[in-house]
């Protein structure tokens, strides 16, 4: 008898825990889709329809006053333009473009939420994006960066 009650017990627990997590998710589902549509409006907005996707879309939160850094490879002669998006409780993301011997090649650090930065790189390699929210009133706030090329 006791090894059911257990069962049921454990079972609830599993349950308790799975509803709990639930709206956690639901929320961070939630600014995820809204940043993935911010991200291709501000695509369309930056008027780059000559461009195509050329990496995956990064998508994540960030708190306020803390930075990311993103590697990504860019080739030889290709032009880039890098966009930046946040969530409705961020007013302000910069984005800082470095080339693989950390000097700094481009960024955009003017109070916005859609950061954009370009660059045709004369040489292939590893670059790095440095993500910044410096206004995100209900922190972690949510971001995406596209990289666009031809």
């Amino acid at each position: 008898m006791s090894k059911k009650i257990f069962k049921k017990v454990g079972l609830f627990v599993t349950t308790t825990a799975i509803s709990i997590m639930l709206p956690t998710t639901a929320l961070a589902n939630r600014f995820l889709d809204q940043i993935r549509g911010q991200l291709m409006l501000a695509a369309i907005s930056a008027n780059i329809n000559q461009y195509k996707l050329t990496h995956e879309p990064f998508l994540d939160s960030l708190d306020r006053g803390n930075a990311d850094y993103l590697n990504i490879n860019l080739l030889s002669g290709n032009s880039y333009t890098i966009l930046g998006v946040c969530d409705e409780d961020c007013g302000d993301m910069d984005l800082k473009l470095y080339d693989e011997n950390g000097n700094l090649i481009d960024s955009d650090t003017i109070y916005d939420d859609t950061p954009v930065v370009n660059v045709t790189p004369n040489w292939s390699g590893r670059f790095q994006v440095k993500v910044t929210m410096p206004s995100c009133t209900n922190s972690p706030c949510y971001y995406g960066v596209g990289v666009w090329g031809r």
